[in-house]
């Protein structure tokens, strides 16, 4: 027979991997914009890609947005292009969307049409942190704007003054300084 304190031991355990599981289905699968890379870098290629998913029975334009979700995710950022672009003209359109859009864009070095994304991305809702994050993110690292980078992080840390990115824009807004006081 067990002790009370082991079942006490093992009931923990069971919840622990329960709760585990619940935040792991919570970050890849319900959290919108799961998608945003916080260092805004393009993530690097692998060897390996796994074949897409299967779609079928999906609305064509949940399907064309799952398969952008995959391309997106395996790196492929014209075909991710592509299948976002074809999600929009089927209807489905919304700040994430766009903001995945705009990264897709950033990585296949269209910085023109993902700062196009991004504000259309801001328009749509306008406390959607990762657009403007990655606007201003574009601005600083590809465009080399640093002046209209600060205005962007500054503006982000005026609307969202709790956001867990504050580190980061602190840093993006660090850099943004130097490279302007570089150029003078």
């Amino acid at each position: 027979m067990r002790s009370v304190g082991a079942r006490s031991t093992l009931q923990l355990i069971v919840l622990g991997f329960i709760a585990f599981a619940l935040g792991a289905i919570l970050v890849l699968v319900i959290l919108p914009g799961h998608r945003q890379n916080p260092t805004n870098q393009a993530p690097p290629s692998s060897a390996v890609v796994p074949a897409p998913p299967d779609t079928t029975g999906q609305a064509p334009d949940q399907a064309a947005l799952t398969l952008a979700n995959w391309y997106f995710d395996n790196h492929n950022w014209l075909k991710a292009i592509e299948q976002y672009q074809k999600a929009i003209s089927l209807g489905l359109d919304n700040a994430d969307l766009r903001t995945d859009l705009g990264s897709a864009y950033r990585f296949s070095g269209q910085s023109d049409r993902a700062i196009e994304q991004y504000e259309i991305a801001q328009r749509e809702n306008p406390e959607r942190e990762n657009s403007l994050f990655n606007l201003a993110a574009l601005y600083l690292q590809s465009m080399h704007n640093p002046a209209k980078a600060s205005e962007l992080l500054e503006d982000f840390r005026t609307r969202f003054p709790k956001s867990g990115a504050l580190p980061r824009v602190q840093e993006l807004l660090a850099e943004a300084k130097a490279q302007m006081s570089s150029s003078r």
